[in-house]
């Protein structure tokens, strides 16, 4: 495809300048060439530029020439085609580069969002702004967000997070990151809120992202839902309350005290372990 826009942009740059020999000259350089030239290096790169070159060179050689006779052309016409021929070439080879750097950095994006998909984690990566430049599957389904509409978004409405206990927002570790230029971890008791309503309690971390020469260009948010270990916490919590609370009342029992002390060591036993305001037997 790259040589088909190479031959066709120089037949129609040769064609311009036949069509403006009128106005132009015979000896006018060929000053649209390199038109054809950028056109092919930037679609295809190195190779069609370098095609286009060859031929609008060819077609200066003809119209640098004397028109009556196929005579070597002067010196001043074989410079005049050595600069057109030089021209081109450094015009491809800056495209090639272009192109070369071009397909790197999307190598590197491809790599970076096949490493965020294998991530068992959610991960959240923002520019220095602090909008959204992508989310990976996990990441989507914690917090209801589509990749594609929330890049570019604020990173506070994709990631919206609250105290468990108090409801109050929490400063998003990112933006710490950002501006600290280091590693954050999330607080405790924080609680995630989707784009649906829907809540989860959530660890997580964040870290800068630098460049090369050491400067912050971006942030990654790392999170997870933590619903099921928080479930296990309480259950253990409650098991171990019990647990307490059946050492102190059998302890009270044991002591073969009259029955009030007892009953008394019972009902702290009761206020203590079970959080309640007080306890009351009768008797």
């Amino acid at each position: 495809m790259g040589y088909l826009v190479a031959v066709l942009a120089s037949a129609a740059a040769i064609l311009l300048r036949l069509a403006l020999s009128p106005w132009l000259g015979p000896d006018a350089p060929l000053y649209v060439g390199l038109f054809a030239v950028m056109v092919a290096a930037w679609h295809g790169g190195l190779r069609p530029g370098l095609l286009a070159t060859a031929l609008v060179g060819l077609a200066g050689v003809y119209f640098f020439m004397d028109r009556d006779g196929w005579h070597i052309p002067s010196i001043s016409d074989r410079v005049r085609v050595g600069m057109l021929l030089a021209a081109g070439v450094m015009v491809s080879a800056v495209c090639e580069s272009m192109h070369r750097n071009r397909r790197r950095a999307e190598e590197r994006r491809e790599a970076l969002r096949t490493t965020l998909a294998s991530i068992g984690d959610a991960v959240i990566t923002a520019d220095t702004a602090g909008l959204v430049t992508t989310l990976n599957a996990v990441a989507e389904s914690l917090t209801g967000w589509a990749n594609a509409d929330a890049v570019g978004q604020p990173l506070d409405a994709v990631f919206n997070i609250v105290n468990e206990t108090t409801r109050q927002p929490v400063e998003n570790p990112a933006f710490r990151a950002l501006r600290e230029g280091v590693i954050v971890g999330l607080a405790n008791h924080t609680v995630l809120i989707g784009k649906d309503g829907t809540e989860r309690p959530i660890d997580d971390s964040a870290a800068p992202i630098r460049c090369k020469a050491g400067e912050v260009v971006g942030c990654v948010l790392v999170f997870r839902d933590i619903t099921e270990r928080r479930r296990l916490e309480q259950q253990n919590a409650e098991r171990s309350r019990l647990v307490a609370l059946r050492a102190e009342v059998s302890a009270a029992l044991a002591a073969a005290r009259s029955p009030q002390p007892t009953l008394h060591l019972c009902t702290q036993a009761l206020v203590h372990h079970l959080d309640a305001a007080f306890a009351r037997i009768w008797t």
